[in-house]
């Protein structure tokens, strides 16, 4: 029997108080317990308690059983219907998920896949409502709704389908909702056609503290394989209805037919200079010291490379084409010297085009477009465009290859490459090391999370061009559940 909207709600509306909240973290475990857990076929609920939670449990005091006794049997009923907030059956008022993302396209892309999984985990299906702002308006609000933001600009709309969970897929329970519930507020409804009022939950940037950055951490205490393989499946789902729902996608595809890609092994690679950009970019070194030297090392290494008898097989008869995404026009006419350059050192005429999106780069030493002040409301958001074109074409490379860490190319291009859900489809998703002449390679996210966060790069990944060379300076950027959350464990996680 579902239970009556006014006790769920007042049940949410208590939640709010210190009191309530530290009970229902106390009693994790008798509500895990009462979730769905994991079976031999890998149907994941991750229900494991540390001995300090278990004694905690066991030492309670007498003082809270009244609370307990009036609480406990409510979350039992809501963890059992599920919390399908949104479905037209249930009696609870909807709730519509806001992400306000900021900064670049990688960094926007990759905490939005938090909040597309968070929306899908919590069977939120009226979608995900994506607010990137109206900056190309001049605006940095928009008070009545009549300013267009760079997301409806790029994708059509501001809410993102979310797919229903599937029938084996298990719901989050109510307690990783905690840290979000105090935000819950009422507002005008998003959808045009009602001004009805409906529950939101707005995240700014990073979402729910139930996510983080995948680090080795993470990865040894909070998160299982399986959950792992839920979350990577999540992402490509979302990426590919975002290349659907690309405006330009048909520019894309015209783009690949008159390149002939389908005629040529496509190696896609991502070069970020930062062109004059500050902040994290220079503080973290993420900048190449000498752009020329490594280009040019770069492309000994791949003419090595397509010279091999293992890649004439790889290619099976195709020959092999450059695609360059990059943030100046400077880097595309480094490529195409230099790989004519090294081709007539080593007597060779492979004849490898280099091609790229036609556009408007920024003006050397600038900066990057994300941050930049445009002229026209039309140039910033065709700057956000070609942004996403370059991300777009990338994933339609046969190999891709990141010159640098970075959000962008861990985004899209690294999920579209490594998690497709059939296997032979998968690509090459290959990092460059800091001189440009050696790259690691995967086929596979399992491999690329051993190489990066377990570091078992000996084992896991094909190594190409000077194996003695330093490989690239990495920070992963992809963002992980916390399925064990604990607010005593985010310090550490933090460190």
């Amino acid at each position: 029997m579902d239970m009556p909207s006014n006790k769920i709600n007042s049940l949410i509306k208590d939640m709010t108080s210190n009191k309530i909240t530290k009970m229902i973290m106390r009693r994790k475990k008798i509500l895990i317990e009462n979730a769905p857990t994991s079976n031999d076929n890998g149907n994941v609920h991750q229900s494991e308690i540390d001995e300090h939670a278990k004694d905690e449990y066991n030492n309670e005091n007498d003082e809270d059983d009244d609370t307990n006794d009036r609480y406990l049997p409510l979350l039992k009923s809501v963890n059992n219907l599920k919390l399908e907030l949104n479905q037209t059956k249930s009696s609870i008022e909807p709730i519509q998920i806001v992400h306000r993302a900021t900064s670049g396209l990688g960094h926007r892309l990759q905490w939005m896949t938090s909040m597309h999984h968070f929306t899908k985990m919590m069977n939120l299906t009226n979608g995900l409502f994506n607010i990137w702002g109206w900056e190309c308006q001049g605006k940095k609000h928009d008070e009545d709704g009549s300013i267009m933001d760079i997301f409806y600009y790029l994708f059509g709309d501001d809410v993102l389908p979310v797919s229903p969970l599937e029938p084996d897929e298990v719901m989050y329970s109510l307690p990783l909702l905690m840290d979000t519930v105090k935000t819950i507020k009422k507002s005008p409804s998003r959808n045009p056609t009602t001004r009805e009022e409906v529950k939101e939950l707005k995240f700014i940037n990073e979402g729910p503290t139930i996510y983080h950055i995948f680090n080795k951490y993470v990865l040894m205490k909070y998160i299982s394989e399986k959950e792992i393989e839920i979350k990577l499946q999540a992402d490509f789902d979302m990426y590919t209805r975002l290349r659907t729902l690309y405006r330009h996608n048909n520019l894309a595809r015209d783009f690949t037919r008159r390149n002939k890609y389908e005629n040529h092994l496509v190696l896609g690679v991502h070069i970020r200079t930062g062109n004059g950009e500050k902040g994290h970019f220079e503080k973290k070194n993420r900048g190449i010291i000498d752009l020329d030297q490594w280009i040019i090392s770069f492309a000994n290494m791949l003419i090595d490379m397509v010279s091999t008898t293992k890649f004439e097989q790889f290619a099976n008869g195709k020959k092999p084409m450059l695609f360059v995404a990059t943030d100046t026009s400077k880097s595309i006419d480094l490529f195409k010297v230099a790989l004519k350059d090294v081709q007539s050192t080593k007597g060779l005429d492979i004849g490898i085009p280099v091609i790229h999106f036609t556009q408007e780069y920024m003006e050397e030493g600038k900066g990057v477009s994300y941050a930049a002040k445009f002229n026209s409301s039309e140039k910033c958001y065709q700057s956000w465009s070609n942004q996403f074109m370059d991300m777009t074409l990338l994933t339609a490379s046969d190999v891709i290859i990141a010159g640098q860490y970075s959000s962008f190319s861990q985004a899209m291009p690294l999920t579209i490459a490594l998690g497709h859900p059939d296997p032979l489809k998968r690509k090459k998703f290959c990092e460059v090391g800091v001189y440009g002449d050696v790259m690691e390679c995967v086929t596979n996210y399992k491999a690329w999370v051993d190489l990066r966060i377990r570091g078992r790069s000996a084992s896991v990944a094909e190594v190409i061009g000077n194996e003695t060379s330093p490989k690239q300076k990495f920070e992963p950027r992809h963002v992980m559940p916390i399925f064990n959350h604990r607010p005593e464990a985010m310090s550490s996680l933090n460190a």
